[in-house]
């Protein structure tokens, strides 16, 4: 379970050397980040708002934010891709109080993106370490898929992750857990040598 954890994050980690680079100016850095995060950006967003004109906005707000305020990234305080995130998900809950409207769950809602969205900076390896992803995620059972694309492709804690979905925390964990050892196995049987 560690490598399957491990793979993920290193699917989706970004240097934080990049902000230090937007904030000095660099338009060439927000474009790499934009070009990375931005699609994980609009699943946040679409599905807090339901609508998919208003997240394509929060995405433009959240990189302009970037962009005035990378001097403030922390990264003792988390990722680049929490950091980014947490500001997509705070534009599109501003942009929720002021409908006067809550956030949008459950049927009709906008899926997460999965994690199979190339980007020009990806190499070869994670752009196949990336499909056998989201092929194993495609196997799991609805409940355990969605308790694994709230935690990881949208950044929500378990907590967070198990009251979106109206869970007890316990059975939220047993969902992840088990959710984790079937993606081990699943990726083990999608790698690449075990198909020789």
């Amino acid at each position: 379970m560690s490598f399957l954890l491990a793979l993920i994050a290193r699917l989706f980690e970004v240097d934080p050397a990049i902000i230090g680079e937007i904030a000095a100016g660099d338009t060439t850095a927000l474009r790499r980040l934009y070009d990375r995060l931005g699609p994980r950006v609009r699943a946040v967003a679409a599905r807090a708002l339901g609508n998919a004109s208003d997240a394509d906005d929060v995405v433009q707000e959240t990189f302009v934010e970037v962009w005035h305020r990378a001097h403030t990234f922390d990264p003792s305080r988390g990722s680049v891709v929490s950091w980014v995130t947490m500001l997509g998900h705070r534009r599109a809950i501003d942009r929720l109080r002021r409908r006067g409207t809550r956030p949008t769950a459950g049927a009709g809602a906008p899926t997460p993106e999965a994690p199979d969205a190339d980007s020009p900076h990806e190499t070869a390896e994670q752009r196949q370490a990336r499909a056998r992803i989201a092929a194993a995620l495609a196997e799991l059972p609805a409940e355990q898929r969605q308790a694994i694309e709230l935690m990881y492709f949208e950044g929500m804690s378990q907590s967070e992750a198990a009251a979106h979905l109206g869970a007890a925390l316990g059975t939220f964990k047993s969902r992840v857990r088990a959710a984790m050892g079937r993606l081990g196995s699943l990726l083990d049987e999608l790698a690449p040598e075990a198909g020789r």
